[in-house]
């Protein structure tokens, strides 16, 4: 089995802090993502004291990670990656 990091360009640069984004593996592939923050690429906080609006942002993060990764755009019949990951934001709403 073979790994792949996946650090994308879209999101801030995290070696520094001591880990990657994903990893990928091969056979059965398998996307390991680390926990997000609501960064932008220049490390700056998006939202404020929003949290919802953080929680939009570091969802967004994620699916920036799992499209660098090559994830399927679809988890389930019907439904999109980024519905999944949009329905997730709204309900950040609710906090």
């Amino acid at each position: 089995m073979t790994k792949q990091i996946i650090n994308p360009d879209t999101v801030y640069e995290s070696t520094q802090y001591g880990f990657s984004h994903a990893v990928k593996s091969d056979g059965v592939t398998t996307i390991h993502c680390a926990g997000q923050v609501a960064w932008d690429k220049d490390y700056n906080l998006v939202g404020g004291d929003d949290i919802a609006a953080q929680a939009r942002h570091a969802l967004a993060n994620v699916k920036r990670v799992l499209e660098a990764a090559g994830a399927p755009q679809s988890t389930a019949p019907g439904q999109s990656l980024t519905a999944a990951i949009s329905k997730a934001a709204a309900m950040s709403a609710l906090v």
